[in-house]
């Protein structure tokens, strides 16, 4: 019997290894691996597979490395602390990728290996669409020397999606700088805490996380869900986290210079999901639509049920919104 959709999940908090049979089977069409060993120098060549979706929440690829050969393959998504040792190869038909990536500045990874990694995956999105990636990841593509190189890769993108963290001062430039870098992108969406349900949640989804903290190991299972949890830690464990993020970020973007001359000419929508109505959201905003020439619309969501006090605030921002400066005379703000 053919079989087209397959999700091999991890046992337990064990990884099982992939099957042979699984990386050419020709009749899959979507594939979801979670937390998936595989063999040495495994090639996934899956003729007709369209959709697939790779999860390593530890890290555990080890020094395996995976060639996704897949030319029919047109959606792509990773979750996971770090990039593992995926390839992307002969995928001329990829238009959407996903890249769920957890905070990178806390993390102990080596750079060096970490833009190796970066590299091997990016190469096969030639021919994307649309991009979703965490706001975190965005802040480190901007920092790496190859930010030029990944602007040529992502140079037929004309839908870009935000996630996580992206809803502060520190994140105006990384968004300038990418956006500078993409001459075509229409729509822009700034979804703000996409995994984010509450604190007990982050115990759910990472049992081990007391253990973690107390043997500092939480950069190798940190994920953008509990950033909050470093605000408890001790103060020489929070020193070596800051020291991890001057180390990948550098200073704040508080310091850095904006492109003076950074137009968006082609940026025709923004959408904010769940704004919390901040100054942060507002000098976010503020910086888009003075440099957004050609913007139309502007659209603003959320979701679940609303406190009195929260519906008052939301109010205030979309007034405060609408009275700020913008170069698109045509503006609409719904």
């Amino acid at each position: 019997m053919d079989i087209k959709k397959m999700r091999l999940g991890k046992y337990g908090m064990f990884g099982i290894q992939l099957p042979t049979s699984v990386s050419s089977a020709a009749s899959l069409t979507s594939l979801e691996l979670v937390v998936v060993r595989f063999p040495q120098g495994d090639d996934d060549a899956l003729p007709r597979l369209e959709s697939m979706e790779f999860v390593d929440e530890y890290d555990r690829g080890g020094d395996c490395q995976v060639n996704v050969c897949t030319p029919k393959l047109k959606s792509f998504k990773f979750v996971g602390p770090c990039f593992a040792h995926v390839w992307l190869e002969n995928t001329p038909c990829l238009v959407s990728a996903d890249l769920d990536v957890y905070q990178i500045k806390y993390y102990g990874i080596d750079k060096d290996l970490y833009l190796e990694r970066l590299v091997r995956i990016m190469t096969g999105m030639a021919y994307l669409k649309a991009v979703t990636m965490s706001g975190s990841l965005l802040k480190t593509l901007t920092k790496l020397p190859i930010l030029g190189w990944i602007g040529f890769i992502f140079r037929n993108v004309k839908y870009v999606e935000l996630t996580n963290q992206w809803d502060d001062e520190t994140c105006i430039c990384p968004i300038a700088n990418i956006l500078e870098r993409l001459p075509h992108i229409e729509a822009l969406a700034l979804e703000r805490n996409k995994i984010l349900r509450g604190p007990y949640d982050m115990v759910e989804r990472l049992p081990f996380l007391s253990h973690c903290l107390k043997h500092e190991e939480l950069h190798k299972r940190c994920d953008s869900c509990i950033c909050t949890q470093l605000e408890s830690l001790p103060s020489n464990e929070a020193l070596l986290w800051e020291k991890n993020k001057e180390m990948w970020l550098g200073s704040t973007n508080n310091a850095e210079v904006l492109p003076s001359e950074c137009l968006f000419d082609c940026l025709k929508t923004i959408e904010i999901r769940n704004p919390q109505g901040s100054d942060d959201d507002l000098k976010l905003m503020s910086f888009l639509l003075k440099r957004a020439v050609a913007l139309q619309k502007v659209i603003i969501t959320t979701t679940g049920q609303l406190s009195i006090e929260r519906m008052n605030k939301l109010t205030e921002f979309n007034e405060t919104l609408s009275e700020l400066p913008r170069a698109s005379s045509s503006v609409l703000i719904d």
